[in-house]
């Protein structure tokens, strides 16, 4: 990723992160920037390589998050061992199994609240049960309003339970690609052309792992999650083997 490269917008946040860094490697005080999205993350990650400083980890309060926290960290704190240090907060909604509600839902109730999208981690919502990760400040304000998500009464507490409940639905995808490049991989997700999908890639559209990738030939690997701007995101589970014309097939399931 290019840093000259970046919006406007872009550019402020790539600033904030500047700003954690130099507070951890010399003023030797812990940052916290977050929550992040993907394209965020990825920018984050290059201002940290291009100043040098691998003291820094991302956490969204579970292993698989997609929104997360930015931390760097001083030289006294282990970044592996950062336990308590994150300003985060779980919280879990109960409902009854047999009312349904979405993501959507649950982000429609936060925003009509007032709060920021950026003080709001992943939500989880599963049958008669919701997990959301937030800054302890959003944390707080859901807690003492939230009793209804839509028309749906819900019991909020703070934790979360053993086994979280799957983000969101997912739909299986499979077909055949030319060959595991990012540009074969994009086209067949999007459903576009080889042509778009190189223009995606090189526009910093399409991330890999988290990672914004602008090299079209990149080898894409079994378990890879794949993030396409506009077009959604992607696990791309594993390869099946080659058709009779050589072609490789792919299984793949797509977040809903």
């Amino acid at each position: 990723m290019n840093l000259q490269n970046l919006s406007a917008q872009e550019r402020v946040f790539a600033a904030r992160a500047e700003d954690a860094v130099l507070a951890a490697a010399r003023q030797n005080r812990g940052r916290q920037i977050g929550f992040l999205d993907e394209r965020q993350r990825a920018i984050a990650a290059q201002v940290c390589r291009s100043s040098g400083f691998y003291d820094y980890r991302f956490w969204g309060g579970y292993p698989e998050a997609s929104r997360v926290l930015f931390g760097c960290f001083p030289d006294y704190i282990d970044p592996d061992a950062a336990g308590d240090w994150w300003e985060l907060t779980a919280l879990t909604f109960s409902f009854r199994r047999a009312d349904k509600l979405s993501h959507r839902d649950f982000l429609g109730a936060l925003m009509a609240l007032g709060i920021k999208r950026e003080t709001i981690g992943d939500i989880l919502v599963g049958e008669g049960v919701g997990v959301l990760f937030a800054l302890p400040s959003a944390a707080r304000l859901i807690q003492s309003e939230i009793v209804k998500i839509g028309r749906v009464g819900v019991q909020v507490q703070e934790g979360m339970p053993e086994k979280l409940p799957l983000e969101q639905d997912l739909l299986p995808r499979e077909g055949t690609i030319a060959s595991p490049r990012l540009d074969a991989v994009t086209a067949f997700l999007a459903g576009t052309g080889r042509d778009k999908a190189q223009q995606m890639i090189r526009q910093g559209l399409v991330s890999v792992n988290f990672e914004t990738v602008e090299d079209v030939s990149r080898t894409v690997e079994e378990n890879s999650r794949i993030s396409i701007r506009g077009y959604g995101r992607f696990l791309l589970e594993r390869f099946d083997g080659l058709t009779k014309k050589g072609r490789l097939h792919l299984k793949a399931f797509q977040y809903q």
